[in-house]
């Protein structure tokens, strides 16, 4: 399922702040699971790649083996599948060619996301308007 960010989020309650890199947000996940913070995302690319970027303002493609290991057929066990992304003018893009994720650090209008590309290793890091409809 691709979801806009305040889906994904359940951000209903606007005294809600997800700015942090850290913050806890369940939004659409089952009970004990959680949308994933931008240092999750940090972390989870480190745990994969020991080379992986820690910088987290660091937007572009991030020139580790994440991708590769993360996909489905990698050595992570995630097989991350290749889903597509909704824009946020309602076109859809790249389903069974690449996938968005979004983390649940917001900034602004915007919310940090990770990209996957079907031919690429690496992932994209990013901010992405919240209109968009990603995978969670």
């Amino acid at each position: 399922m691709l979801y806009q960010y305040q889906t994904a989020v359940d951000d209903t309650d606007d005294s809600e702040d997800y700015t942090s890199n850290t913050v806890k947000v369940q939004g659409i996940c089952p009970s004990g699971w959680r949308v994933p913070s931008h240092q999750d995302w940090i972390d989870l690319e480190v745990a994969l790649d020991s080379d992986a970027n820690t910088d987290t303002g660091s937007t572009s493609w991030q020139k580790h083996t994440v991708g590769a290991k993360a996909k489905v057929g990698g050595t992570s066990g995630l097989n991350i599948v290749m889903a597509g992304s909704r824009a946020g003018n309602n076109n859809f893009y790249a389903r069974g060619l690449g996938a968005d994720f979004w983390s649940a650090t917001e900034d602004g209008d915007d919310a940090w996301e990770r990209r996957f590309d079907i031919s690429r290793d690496d992932i994209y890091r990013k901010k992405y308007s919240k209109r968009g409809g990603f995978s969670v």
